[in-house]
């Protein structure tokens, strides 16, 4: 920014400017003390052969033409208009005008009261009206458009001597996420109104706007790829135009050694010529030196049709992950958009960052086996084993030799070469216990000394073993409760409690249903399969007492069930989801009266993405009116 406060040197500063102005048209010549900004703005201008003498912008788009770049920018101006209303409004702007341009200096809005925007009308300082220095020389817009930074034109500094009666400040209003220019915020007015041009306005509005832009990112991420970067669910970083990494959340920096500043490209080996996954969303994989595999789910990054860069979401891949001992862990896939479930995810994930012990809640079924395996998946321990053990699916007589192992003839029927014990194998690894609460009263001591010296003393044995286990423990009883009972030791109970994490039962998160369901779908069925309404509404009303264990169950009986048919009905489901709706509601009764407001919100969501956003269809399917649908979206948007 130019130094203007000197307000008490204006004459000087002004005469200064000129001479130097009329210097350069001569001569050629610049004077020193010249900004630099200034300086070579003019040898730009001079290479591009703008002339001096301009006293009106040449370049005016057509009605149409302004009509269609107001469309192309119709987010960034629904975001930005009203700001610069509302900053207007709050000052007097007598003689001073605010400009909202594109990317590429053409003015899509004014504000300002009616007798200057006449005046500068003169101009062609008015919609339409392309202010780049290509066509207008140095000024605040095209210039700050050059540097990406704000600039202030004052005088003749101006390169044309049309504008030199003016005084104008810019500043580019950016991409949150990049840092790629969305467009240019100008504040102009006659230069003997220094004293009124308030540059503050300027830099208040920039903030207003960008944050406004940001929380419509925020608002919709539990949709969209940045939910991953806003939640730390997964590894995620956005990169620009060119490849660089301009913001990055913590799992990517702690799992992939992903930084600010460094190039997406060249640090993930994918081909420098792939601009194609700019355009649309691809899957490309990854390797590291070590042998652990990622897939990478690329989208691009845009504001209305200008595209900026893209935001790449890592995914583990099941098979480059070392020693999972459970066959019955699901594939390595983490589903749903509950706030319940995301807000256990991320504790889940930031649990993952440290080596503390946790400790999960949940009722049967719900998927705290999987929970844990995504912690340790996200954890610096991922290329060591997973081990799970139930402690309530072991006799009480083979538990212990089951946690600790044993040695040759360490009981009659033992092993004749001795057994290595869950803790040995999970060594620098995870041990899941889970159903911790049914641990045998009289072997929790033991676990309790190995948690504590971090040695394992084999059954028979007569020296321990160094072990370096995290564990993760689980239980859909209330521990507290167990403690109190004298059923479960409380030094145990506070040993294990450090981290606590709690998945809500199936029921309770209704928008994770739908979801769950086509993903199991999707894994024995290689065609799309439709879901019909019918079928949904039955899945989203039964209440799932086996939770996500008895969803996949059901799942797997429509796929047997359908006998290779690509529609979903509701007789596809199995005997005791049918006969729970029936017994509910008659199936034939109208739409508004089968379902709750949030179970209506939901199916009109899942028709959507079936019939990709076709709202008549959508409407036809669901044998209600367009109306209807957009009513209850907009309930949806409000809550």
């Amino acid at each position: 920014m130019y130094p203007l406060l000197q307000i008490d040197r204006y004459n000087e500063i002004d005469q200064s400017i000129q001479q130097a102005w009329h210097s350069y048209a001569l001569k050629g010549e610049t004077f020193m003390s010249l900004r630099d900004v200034v300086s070579s703005s003019w040898e730009r201008c001079k290479k591009n052969n703008v002339a001096m003498n301009l006293n009106q912008a040449p370049q005016q788009l057509s009605d149409h033409a302004l009509k269609i770049s107001r469309e192309k920018n119709g987010h960034f101006l629904s975001i930005a208009q009203p700001i610069i209303k509302m900053l207007s409004n709050q000052f007097d702007m007598h003689g001073l005008i605010m400009v909202l341009a594109d990317s590429e200096g053409t003015i899509l809005k004014t504000e300002a009261d009616g007798g200057t925007i006449k005046e500068f009308d003169k101009l062609n300082f008015t919609n339409g009206a392309i202010w780049d220095e290509s066509n207008c020389g140095t000024n605040a817009i095209g210039t700050a458009l050059q540097s990406l930074s704000a600039v202030t034109i004052f005088s003749a500094e101006h390169y044309c001597e049309g504008w030199h009666h003016l005084v104008c400040t810019a500043i580019p209003i950016v991409d949150p996420f990049t840092g790629n220019p969305l467009g240019i915020l100008d504040f102009t007015g006659r230069k003997d109104l220094l004293g009124a041009h308030n540059f503050g306005v300027v830099y208040t509005a920039k903030a207003l706007i960008e944050n406004a832009i940001e929380q419509e990112y925020m608002k919709k991420a539990m949709y969209t790829p940045y939910h991953h970067l806003l939640e730390n669910t997964r590894p995620v970083l956005v990169f620009d135009i060119n490849g660089k990494v301009t913001r990055c959340n913590r799992l990517a920096q702690v799992l992939l050694g992903a930084r600010e500043g460094m190039n997406f490209r060249s640090h993930f080996r994918l081909p420098e010529t792939s601009q194609m996954y700019l355009n649309f969303k691809v899957t490309m994989h990854y390797k590291e030196e070590e042998g652990k595999e990622w897939e990478i789910v690329i989208s691009p990054h845009a504001m209305d049709t200008q595209l900026l860069g893209g935001i790449a979401v890592f995914k583990p891949v099941q098979g480059g992950l070392s020693s999972i001992d459970n066959e019955n862990v699901y594939a390595n896939r983490i589903i749903g958009e509950s706030a319940s479930f995301i807000n256990c995810l991320k504790k889940a994930e930031q649990a993952a960052m440290y080596d503390f012990p946790v400790l999960i809640h949940g009722s049967t079924g719900t998927g705290k086996e999987k929970l844990a395996l995504f912690i340790h998946q996200q954890s610096q321990r991922r290329g060591g084993p997973f081990v799970a053990m139930n402690c309530g699916a072991v006799s009480r007589e083979l538990i212990a030799s089951e946690l600790f192992g044993y040695v040759a003839g360490a009981f009659t029927g033992a092993d004749g070469k001795g057994k290595k014990g869950k803790f040995v194998q999970a060594h620098k690894g995870v041990l899941f216990l889970d159903e911790i609460a049914e641990l045998p009263l009289d072997v929790q001591p033991y676990l309790l000394r190995i948690l504590e010296d971090n040695m394992v003393y084999a059954l028979g044995a007569e020296k321990g073993v160094p072990v370096d286990v995290r564990i993760i423990a689980a239980t859909h009883k209330n521990l507290e409760e167990e403690v109190a009972q004298g059923r479960f030791r409380e030094d145990l109970y506070f040993r294990l409690h450090v981290i606590d994490l709690a998945i809500a039962d199936l029921k309770n998160r209704r928008e994770d249903i739908l979801p769950l369901f086509k993903h199991f779908l999707e894994e024995h069925v290689s065609s799309h399969v439709y879901i019909h309404p019918s079928a949904q509404r039955s899945l989203l009303r039964y209440p799932w007492p086996g939770n996500v264990r008895e969803l996949r169950n059901a799942a797997q009986y429509a796929v047997f069930a359908l006998k290779g048919e690509l529609e979903l009905t509701a007789e596809h489901l199995q005997e005791r989801i049918i006969r729970f709706e029936q017994e509910q509601n008659d199936t034939k009764k109208s739409y508004s009266k089968d379902l709750d407001a949030q179970e209506q919100l939901l199916l009109i969501r899942s028709v959507l993405e079936q019939t990709g956003g076709n709202m008549s269809r959508a409407a036809e399917i669901l044998q209600i009116s367009r109306m209807t649908i957009y009513r209850k979206l907009r309930t949806l948007a409000s809550e």
